[in-house]
């Protein structure tokens, strides 16, 4: 292969691994900011909508990044990835799935795997919010 043809190869996987990066950090959509200054985001392609008799579940990795990671003893940031499952009609969710990440290394510092334990949803919380924007349509 000619010194030309090896910089057009070169350029090609360069181009093609950008644009997959790319493409990854696009998968995590803002959602909102706690009062407690946490943001919280979604990943808009995972979200798993079914019907089971009338009624309509939703399943969605959210993503919270808090100002400080209280697991860790120097307090670096991290995040938590967790699987919600919401229970639209009955108002309920659970979470199934939560690993806590280091921001910096992406090393999982804990995991958390369980059957769903659904839990009603409050008035005015937090996940009420989140629970309004796919339950309600505001999100597909």
């Amino acid at each position: 292969m000619g010194d030309d043809m090896k910089k057009i190869v070169i350029l090609s996987l360069l181009i093609v691994s950008l644009t997959s990066f790319a493409s990854d950090e696009d998968r995590w959509v803002y959602l909102s900011q706690h009062s407690d200054g946490v943001d919280t985001y979604y990943d808009a392609k995972t979200i798993h909508k079914k019907k089971i008799g009338n009624r309509n579940f939703v399943d969605v990795w959210v993503k919270t990044i808090p100002d400080r990671c209280y697991t860790k003893p120097d307090g670096n940031t991290c995040y938590t990835i967790a699987k919600h499952k919401f229970d639209c009609e009955n108002r309920r969710w659970a979470v199934t799935n939560l690993a806590v990440i280091d921001l910096m290394s992406h090393k999982k510092l804990s995991i958390f795997n369980s059957e769903p334990d659904y839990t009603d949803i409050y008035p005015e919380s937090e996940i009420e919010f989140v629970f309004s924007k796919f339950c309600n349509g505001k999100i597909s």
